[in-house]
Protein backbone atom coordinates (compact mmCIF):
# COMPACT_ATOMS: atom_id res chain seq x y z
CA UNK A 1 0.00 0.00 0.00
CA UNK A 2 1.22 3.31 -1.26
CA UNK A 3 0.76 5.92 1.54
CA UNK A 4 0.52 8.73 -0.97
CA UNK A 5 -2.26 7.07 -2.66
CA UNK A 6 -3.91 5.19 -0.16
CA UNK A 7 -6.44 4.12 -2.30
CA UNK A 8 -3.81 1.78 -4.28
CA UNK A 9 -2.61 -1.35 -3.22
CA UNK A 10 -0.20 -3.34 -5.15
CA UNK A 11 0.53 -7.25 -5.62
CA UNK A 12 4.37 -7.42 -5.01
CA UNK A 13 5.16 -9.20 -8.39
CA UNK A 14 7.60 -12.23 -8.13
CA UNK A 15 10.84 -11.37 -9.77
CA UNK A 16 11.57 -14.37 -12.74
CA UNK A 17 14.87 -15.14 -10.85
CA UNK A 18 12.99 -15.90 -7.43
CA UNK A 19 13.33 -18.63 -5.19
CA UNK A 20 10.04 -20.47 -3.96
CA UNK A 21 8.11 -18.38 -1.45
CA UNK A 22 7.02 -19.65 2.06
CA UNK A 23 4.84 -22.04 2.76
CA UNK A 24 1.42 -21.07 3.54
CA UNK A 25 0.90 -19.99 7.01
CA UNK A 26 -0.48 -17.79 10.26
CA UNK A 27 0.81 -16.85 13.33
CA UNK A 28 4.03 -15.93 11.69
CA UNK A 29 6.23 -13.29 12.14
CA UNK A 30 7.24 -10.61 10.04
CA UNK A 31 9.34 -7.12 9.43
CA UNK A 32 11.18 -4.69 7.54
CA UNK A 33 14.87 -4.24 7.41
CA UNK A 34 16.47 -1.73 5.02
CA UNK A 35 20.10 -1.80 3.45
CA UNK A 36 22.20 -1.78 0.74
CA UNK A 37 19.17 0.41 -1.45
CA UNK A 38 16.84 -1.86 -0.44
CA UNK A 39 13.91 -2.86 1.84
CA UNK A 40 13.99 -6.48 2.33
CA UNK A 41 10.34 -8.22 4.29
CA UNK A 42 12.02 -11.18 6.60
CA UNK A 43 9.64 -14.05 7.76
CA UNK A 44 9.89 -16.37 10.36
CA UNK A 45 8.09 -19.31 12.05
CA UNK A 46 4.61 -19.33 12.71
CA UNK A 47 2.41 -22.89 11.54
CA UNK A 48 0.71 -24.32 8.78
CA UNK A 49 -3.24 -24.21 8.44
CA UNK A 50 -5.32 -26.43 10.22
CA UNK A 51 -6.94 -28.71 8.37
CA UNK A 52 -10.37 -29.31 8.91
CA UNK A 53 -9.91 -28.28 12.49
CA UNK A 54 -7.85 -31.73 13.55
CA UNK A 55 -5.04 -29.46 15.95
CA UNK A 56 -3.14 -32.47 15.50
CA UNK A 57 -2.30 -31.69 11.97
CA UNK A 58 -1.13 -28.22 13.09
CA UNK A 59 2.99 -28.15 11.92
CA UNK A 60 4.75 -25.71 13.45
CA UNK A 61 7.43 -23.71 11.86
CA UNK A 62 11.44 -21.95 12.64
CA UNK A 63 12.29 -21.40 8.78
CA UNK A 64 13.45 -17.77 7.89
CA UNK A 65 12.76 -16.23 4.70
CA UNK A 66 13.69 -12.97 2.89
CA UNK A 67 11.93 -10.77 0.05
CA UNK A 68 13.83 -8.26 -1.82
CA UNK A 69 10.75 -5.48 -2.39
CA UNK A 70 12.62 -4.15 -4.99
CA UNK A 71 13.20 -7.16 -7.38
CA UNK A 72 10.17 -9.68 -5.78
CA UNK A 73 12.51 -12.14 -5.03
CA UNK A 74 12.45 -14.56 -2.63
CA UNK A 75 15.37 -16.57 -0.41
CA UNK A 76 15.18 -19.10 2.11
CA UNK A 77 17.93 -18.16 4.51
CA UNK A 78 20.18 -20.62 5.74
CA UNK A 79 21.21 -19.92 9.27
CA UNK A 80 24.03 -20.44 11.80
CA UNK A 81 24.00 -20.12 15.62
CA UNK A 82 21.52 -20.55 18.11
CA UNK A 83 18.26 -21.10 15.59
CA UNK A 84 14.99 -20.71 17.80
CA UNK A 85 12.40 -24.01 17.81
CA UNK A 86 9.25 -24.08 16.05
CA UNK A 87 6.85 -21.87 17.20
CA UNK A 88 3.55 -19.56 16.11
CA UNK A 89 2.07 -16.22 17.87
CA UNK A 90 5.68 -14.83 18.31
CA UNK A 91 6.55 -11.41 17.75
CA UNK A 92 9.38 -10.10 15.51
CA UNK A 93 10.70 -6.37 15.26
CA UNK A 94 13.97 -4.63 13.89
CA UNK A 95 16.39 -2.44 15.15
CA UNK A 96 18.87 -1.11 12.10
CA UNK A 97 20.22 -4.29 10.95
CA UNK A 98 18.88 -6.38 13.67
CA UNK A 99 15.84 -8.58 14.58
CA UNK A 100 14.22 -9.61 17.76
CA UNK A 101 12.41 -12.65 18.00
CA UNK A 102 10.51 -13.21 21.52
CA UNK A 103 8.17 -15.24 22.47
CA UNK A 104 5.42 -17.62 21.30
CA UNK A 105 3.91 -21.13 21.30
CA UNK A 106 3.85 -24.28 20.40
CA UNK A 107 0.31 -26.73 21.42
CA UNK A 108 -0.09 -25.83 25.06
CA UNK A 109 3.71 -24.86 25.41
CA UNK A 110 4.59 -21.12 25.65
CA UNK A 111 8.03 -19.68 25.44
CA UNK A 112 9.54 -16.56 27.16
CA UNK A 113 12.61 -16.68 25.55
CA UNK A 114 14.27 -13.65 23.36
CA UNK A 115 16.84 -14.14 20.34
CA UNK A 116 18.72 -12.11 17.96
CA UNK A 117 19.01 -12.51 14.23
CA UNK A 118 21.96 -10.74 12.27
CA UNK A 119 20.64 -10.01 9.26
CA UNK A 120 24.13 -9.75 7.70
CA UNK A 121 25.64 -12.84 8.87
CA UNK A 122 22.15 -14.75 9.04
CA UNK A 123 23.55 -16.00 12.37
CA UNK A 124 20.91 -16.37 15.61
CA UNK A 125 21.96 -15.52 19.19
CA UNK A 126 20.29 -16.79 22.13
CA UNK A 127 19.20 -13.39 24.61
CA UNK A 128 18.74 -13.63 28.35
CA UNK A 129 15.35 -15.52 28.88
CA UNK A 130 12.60 -13.19 30.28
CA UNK A 131 12.02 -13.70 33.66
CA UNK A 132 8.10 -13.70 33.12
CA UNK A 133 5.24 -16.57 32.14
CA UNK A 134 5.91 -17.70 28.62
CA UNK A 135 3.05 -16.29 26.41
CA UNK A 136 1.85 -15.93 22.62
CA UNK A 137 0.46 -12.86 21.13
CA UNK A 138 2.16 -9.79 23.36
CA UNK A 139 2.55 -6.47 22.15
CA UNK A 140 6.56 -5.76 21.09
CA UNK A 141 8.21 -2.99 20.08
CA UNK A 142 11.86 -1.69 20.14
CA UNK A 143 12.65 2.19 21.38
CA UNK A 144 16.06 4.43 21.29
CA UNK A 145 19.35 3.74 19.78
CA UNK A 146 22.64 2.49 20.44
CA UNK A 147 23.00 1.65 24.32
CA UNK A 148 20.23 3.46 25.11
CA UNK A 149 17.65 0.74 22.75
CA UNK A 150 15.11 -0.98 24.83
CA UNK A 151 12.35 -3.73 23.73
CA UNK A 152 9.19 -4.06 25.34
CA UNK A 153 6.86 -6.63 25.87
CA UNK A 154 3.28 -5.81 26.77
CA UNK A 155 0.85 -8.09 28.10
CA UNK A 156 -0.03 -11.18 25.88
CA UNK A 157 -1.56 -14.55 26.30
CA UNK A 158 -0.36 -17.05 28.64
CA UNK A 159 -3.78 -19.79 28.56
CA UNK A 160 -5.44 -16.68 30.15
CA UNK A 161 -4.99 -12.53 28.92
CA UNK A 162 -2.26 -10.81 31.09
CA UNK A 163 -2.05 -6.97 31.80
CA UNK A 164 1.86 -7.01 32.71
CA UNK A 165 4.59 -4.97 30.91
CA UNK A 166 8.24 -5.50 30.80
CA UNK A 167 11.52 -3.97 29.58
CA UNK A 168 14.36 -4.95 28.30
CA UNK A 169 17.94 -2.97 27.84
CA UNK A 170 19.60 -4.95 24.78
CA UNK A 171 22.58 -3.17 25.59
CA UNK A 172 23.09 -4.35 29.36
CA UNK A 173 21.13 -7.39 28.55
CA UNK A 174 18.43 -6.81 31.62
CA UNK A 175 15.15 -6.99 32.12
CA UNK A 176 13.21 -5.85 34.35
CA UNK A 177 9.27 -5.41 34.90
CA UNK A 178 7.05 -2.43 34.67
CA UNK A 179 4.81 -2.55 37.92
CA UNK A 180 4.10 1.30 36.66
CA UNK A 181 2.73 0.53 33.30
CA UNK A 182 0.98 -2.52 33.80
CA UNK A 183 -2.72 -2.26 31.92
CA UNK A 184 -6.22 -1.68 33.94
CA UNK A 185 -7.43 -4.77 31.36
CA UNK A 186 -5.47 -7.31 30.82
CA UNK A 187 -5.19 -8.33 26.97
CA UNK A 188 -3.78 -10.16 23.75
CA UNK A 189 -3.52 -9.72 19.97
CA UNK A 190 -4.10 -6.26 20.16
CA UNK A 191 -2.19 -2.98 18.08
CA UNK A 192 0.87 -1.79 19.56
CA UNK A 193 3.68 0.68 18.26
CA UNK A 194 6.22 2.92 19.87
CA UNK A 195 4.50 6.44 19.08
CA UNK A 196 7.55 8.44 20.10
CA UNK A 197 10.72 8.24 22.13
CA UNK A 198 14.25 9.89 22.35
CA UNK A 199 17.61 8.00 21.68
CA UNK A 200 18.28 6.78 25.13
CA UNK A 201 14.87 4.98 25.10
CA UNK A 202 13.76 6.44 28.39
CA UNK A 203 11.04 9.13 27.30
CA UNK A 204 8.62 6.83 25.36
CA UNK A 205 5.05 6.70 24.47
CA UNK A 206 3.44 3.21 23.45
CA UNK A 207 0.06 3.01 21.80
CA UNK A 208 -2.41 -0.21 22.06
CA UNK A 209 -5.52 -0.55 20.58
CA UNK A 210 -8.10 -3.36 21.25
CA UNK A 211 -7.53 -6.77 21.95
CA UNK A 212 -9.03 -9.98 23.08
CA UNK A 213 -10.28 -9.90 26.65
CA UNK A 214 -11.58 -12.88 27.23
CA UNK A 215 -11.04 -15.95 24.95
CA UNK A 216 -13.83 -18.24 23.63
CA UNK A 217 -14.77 -20.79 25.91
CA UNK A 218 -15.40 -23.34 23.46
CA UNK A 219 -18.55 -23.81 24.11
CA UNK A 220 -19.66 -21.61 21.83
CA UNK A 221 -19.56 -18.77 23.15
CA UNK A 222 -17.28 -15.80 21.42
CA UNK A 223 -14.71 -13.91 22.90
CA UNK A 224 -14.56 -10.64 24.21
CA UNK A 225 -12.69 -7.61 22.71
CA UNK A 226 -11.96 -4.03 23.36
CA UNK A 227 -12.48 -0.98 21.99
CA UNK A 228 -9.81 0.94 24.17
CA UNK A 229 -6.52 3.09 23.09
CA UNK A 230 -4.33 3.62 25.94
CA UNK A 231 -0.88 5.26 25.70
CA UNK A 232 1.65 3.80 27.72
CA UNK A 233 4.24 6.92 28.84
CA UNK A 234 7.53 5.91 30.41
CA UNK A 235 10.02 9.33 31.46
CA UNK A 236 8.26 11.95 29.42
CA UNK A 237 7.58 15.41 30.59
CA UNK A 238 6.29 15.44 34.28
CA UNK A 239 3.17 17.73 32.57
CA UNK A 240 1.74 14.75 30.45
CA UNK A 241 2.25 12.34 33.53
CA UNK A 242 3.94 9.04 33.85
CA UNK A 243 1.84 5.81 33.83
CA UNK A 244 -1.35 4.42 32.04
CA UNK A 245 -3.08 6.48 30.01
CA UNK A 246 -6.86 6.21 28.48
CA UNK A 247 -7.31 8.34 25.01
CA UNK A 248 -10.75 9.49 24.73
CA UNK A 249 -12.16 9.19 21.29
CA UNK A 250 -15.66 10.09 20.02
CA UNK A 251 -15.10 7.72 17.05
CA UNK A 252 -13.21 5.10 17.86
CA UNK A 253 -13.07 1.70 15.83
CA UNK A 254 -15.22 -1.03 16.51
CA UNK A 255 -14.25 -3.32 19.75
CA UNK A 256 -11.82 -6.05 17.94
CA UNK A 257 -9.14 -8.48 18.76
CA UNK A 258 -6.99 -10.73 16.34
CA UNK A 259 -5.54 -7.47 15.02
CA UNK A 260 -2.66 -5.83 14.11
CA UNK A 261 -1.04 -1.74 13.73
CA UNK A 262 1.77 0.07 13.06
CA UNK A 263 2.90 3.50 14.18
CA UNK A 264 3.19 6.26 10.39
CA UNK A 265 3.96 9.61 9.58
CA UNK A 266 1.07 11.02 8.67
CA UNK A 267 0.29 14.53 6.89
CA UNK A 268 1.71 17.51 8.66
CA UNK A 269 4.41 16.09 9.84
CA UNK A 270 2.46 14.44 12.84
CA UNK A 271 2.71 10.75 13.92
CA UNK A 272 -0.37 8.26 14.14
CA UNK A 273 -1.44 5.03 14.64
CA UNK A 274 -3.05 2.62 12.05
CA UNK A 275 -4.64 -0.62 12.32
CA UNK A 276 -5.99 -2.91 9.65
CA UNK A 277 -8.91 -6.20 10.24
CA UNK A 278 -9.56 -8.05 13.10
CA UNK A 279 -12.44 -10.71 14.62
CA UNK A 280 -15.14 -7.92 15.94
CA UNK A 281 -17.44 -8.42 19.24
CA UNK A 282 -19.71 -11.12 19.46
CA UNK A 283 -19.10 -12.53 16.24
CA UNK A 284 -15.93 -15.04 16.39
CA UNK A 285 -14.34 -15.55 13.08
CA UNK A 286 -16.04 -12.45 11.32
CA UNK A 287 -13.68 -9.35 10.71
CA UNK A 288 -14.76 -6.05 11.43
Amino acid sequence: LDLATPKSWNEVVIGSDSGPPPSARLGHGQAIVNGNGSAFLYVFGGRQPEEKGDLGKIRSLNDMHRLNLATGCWEELRCTGDVPSVRSYLQMVSLQQTLFVFGGMINEERYSDLYAFDTATNHWTRLPDAPMEGRGGAGVCVTGEGDGARLWVVAGFCGRPVSDVWEYSIAAQVWRAREDLALPVARSIFACGAMTSDPRGTDTEICLFGGEVAPANGDGEAGKYSSETLVLRSGVDEKEGCGVHLVPATESPAARGWTSGCVASMEGGKTGFVIFGGIKEGEEGQPP
